[in-house]
This record gives structure tokens, C-alpha cells and sequence, in this order.
């Protein structure tokens, strides 16, 4: 029941109100259910429209989750082209980022590295970036070949490893096939958002409702399937069609 919070989500929302301004984060229903998910769901696929702040929600949740516990999580993010790096989720991880330093309250030790497109230890130097263990790594997967993407998505052996795929809908199958490995750690969370094409792409393999997907209608917002759980942002539910003008950024009528 996504309306009882656990401990984790209430932290997760403490953290938010408590590091971020109503002006650099605005709390809405679909977050909330993201939310819900994150702290949740060890595998899960957001399904949504554009615009639906998933993207957004990813960059957030695992930069609060890898500053957390820093020296013991790799968080792993991959999106269809180094552009699209650029725009969505990991987008979103730089934008928190200087939102945190920026407040002089806090003391936040890490660093954007645009040339090679990670958050590491500020102390880290272009050298060291290769053979650190426990950093937020940004992915291309389709730019290179197979092989290449295989190789850019090797996880390492550390305590928790996150692997997020935005715009799962257009990469590789490496991708996904990467999780067997990034899996070998005591907490793996694997999260997938696209806003899908066909029920037969790469996001659809892994989105079967454990009942088929004659037990599911354009109406259903969320399902288990074999491996976890899809939630369906819907553009027609869309809280900025009740609200337009406090959730502009969704979508609206």
C-alpha cells in the first residue's frame, strides 16, 4: 500500500524537505509514488509519458542514495547516448549536486566529472577516476559496439551496487543482461524507465504481468510482474491536469 510509508521512504522524504527548497524541489503524487518504489521495490520499470518526472526522481533518488553511504555503494547510470546522459537522469544527479553545494549548511565532498561523466570524492584526481570502486558512473550504452557496452556496464564487488536504466526502451540488450553481474553485492536495486513502444521491446520483456498482459488494460497503473513491479504514469491521470498551474512541469490538458 504505496499510502503507508515505511521508515526508509519517511527518511527519503525528510532528506528532501530538509536539503532542498520548495523552489528546487516540488513534491507531487507521482512522485510520491516513485518514491514509494525506490525505497520499495528492488526491481522495478517506470513506464510513463514524457515530462511524467522520472528521469528527474532517478537523478535524485541515487545521488541521496550514494551520498548515504559513499564509500560502500556504486550506482551505475545508463541512458541510450552520451546526449541523452546530458539531459535526463544524470542531468538530474549535476543539477541536485549543485543544489547541495550550494548551500553552505552542508559539507558535500564530491564532484561532477563532465570529461568523464561521474560524481566522485572531490579529492579525486583524473587519474584516480579508472580504479575507483564506489562512484555514480553515467553510461552510453548505445554508442560503441556489444562488446563495449558489455565492458562500460562491469559493476565491482562492493556492498550496494544500483543500476538505472533511462530510456531502457531504446538500448542494447547488454543492459540488461549486465545485472547477473552487477547483482553479486548484499544490496542490488535495478530500475528501468521508458515510456515504451511495444510490449515485445526491451522494456516489455521484462514488464509481463505475472498473469499476462490480457490481465492488464490501458487503465492499470501498476503490476508485479516476474521479476518486480511496472508503475504507469499515465499522462491522462496527470497531476498537472488538477493542478496546472503548482505542477506545470507535468503534464497538463
Amino acid at each position: 500500500d504505496a499510502s503507508l510509508k515505511s521508515p526508509v521512504e519517511e527518511h527519503l522524504y525528510e532528506a528532501c524537505k530538509l536539503l532542498f527548497t520548495e523552489d528546487q524541489l516540488v513534491i507531487h503524487p507521482w512522485f510520491e509514488v516513485q518514491a514509494h518504489s525506490w525505497t520499495h521495490d528492488a526491481f522495478a520499470m517506470w513506464w510513463g509519458c514524457a515530462g511524467s518526472g522520472k528521469s528527474h526522481s532517478l537523478g535524485l533518488f541515487t545521488l541521496l542514495d550514494f551520498i548515504t553511504d559513499p564509500d560502500c555503494t556504486f550506482s551505475l547510470l545508463a541512458s541510450t547516448s552520451k546526449e541523452m546522459l546530458a539531459l535526463r537522469s544524470f542531468a538530474s544527479v549535476v543539477q541536485f549536486l549543485s543544489y547541495l553545494k550550494s548551500n553552505r549548511r552542508f559539507k558535500v565532498p564530491f564532484k561532477f566529472v563532465p570529461s568523464r561523466m561521474c560524481v566522485v570524492p572531490e579529492g579525486a584526481g583524473d587519474d584516480d577516476i579508472p580504479n575507483l570502486k564506489h562512484l555514480i558512473k553515467g553510461v552510453a550504452v548505445q554508442q560503441g559496439t556489444e562488446a563495449e557496452a558489455r565492458q562500460n556496464l562491469q559493476g565491482v564487488h562492493t556492498r550496494y551496487v544500483r543500476a538505472i536504466f533511462d530510456e531502457l526502451e531504446g538500448m542494447r540488450p547488454a543492459a540488461m543482461d549486465s545485472r547477473n553481474n552487477l547483482s553479486q553485492c548484499f544490496e542490488f536495486k535495478l530500475m528501468g524507465a521508458c515510456n515504451p513502444e511495444s510490449i515485445y521491446g526491451e522494456a516489455g520483456k521484462y514488464s509481463v504481468p505475472k498473469d499476462g498482459w490480457q490481465s492488464v488494460s490501458d487503465e492499470t497503473p501498476e503490476w508485479e510482474t516476474e521479476y518486480g513491479k511496472v508503475y504507469r504514469f499515465d499522462a491522462r491521470k496527470s497531476p498537472g491536469i488538477d493542478d496546472p498551474i503548482k505542477y506545470h512541469f507535468l503534464p497538463t490538458k
